[in-house]
């Protein structure tokens, strides 16, 4: 029987604590992940890491979906407008059916109708990790190891996976320019972030809701 294997990391949050992966597949398969507490990156490696992940989310936007945008779970829509409209109406029937009251869910509806033609003209779906916060973010000896949690993935815009890891719109052009340059190193679209804050906008409002 394999022995498990211990492995020391660090999330780009510091926040990943002590978890135990299994592969059901194979019972005696497990890795044990702890976090190094205190760690903190160098200016060069945090640079580093924003590098390689703008890399990395460059090589997760090279998939394609070929059947529609949106999760495949909910079922896909032909058009990113259609997808985008489903998957908030879907958020906010969810929220109320929790919530009596919600508080400026039609003023955050409207929002939404109104800056819908953001999405016009989009034709081609790309997969989005949808959830590149700090704690999904996992970094060894100072350098990224990996990217987790991939439950919220969807088939959308390369922007929407931009707004987890900043959530001020307009996009922070100068706070992420490692990011920026690694992502545009490897993209098949380079990305300027420029005459396209609507779909910034929008994927803010949907993480936010």
């Amino acid at each position: 029987e394999a022995a498990p294997i211990d492995i020391v990391l660090q999330t780009y949050g510091n926040e990943l604590g002590k978890t135990i992966l299994k592969d059901p597949a194979v019972p005696s398969a497990s890795i044990t992940l702890k976090s190094r507490e205190g760690q903190k990156l160098s200016k060069e490696e945090y640079d580093g890491v924003m590098y390689s992940l703008g890399k990395a989310m460059a090589e997760i936007h090279r998939i394609k979906g070929e059947e529609g945008f949106g999760y495949m779970q909910c079922g896909l829509k032909s058009t990113m407008r259609e997808a985008y409209l489903s998957m908030t109406d879907n958020l906010i029937k969810d929220a109320r059916r929790k919530v009596k009251d919600i508080p400026y869910a039609d003023r955050v509806s409207s929002a939404i109708k109104k800056n819908i033609s953001a999405f016009d003209g989009i034709t081609v779906p790309v997969l989005n990790h949808f959830d590149l916060w700090g704690g999904n973010i996992v970094i060894r000896d100072g350098r990224l190891f990996s990217i987790i949690d991939c439950e919220r993935a969807m088939f959308g815009v390369p922007e929407g996976d931009f707004i987890s890891l900043d959530y001020l719109a307009p996009f922070d052009m100068e706070k992420n320019r490692q990011l920026i340059e690694g992502y545009n190193s490897a993209a098949e679209e380079k990305l300027t972030f420029e005459g396209d804050s609507l779909k910034l906008v929008c994927n803010y409002i949907y993480h936010k809701t």
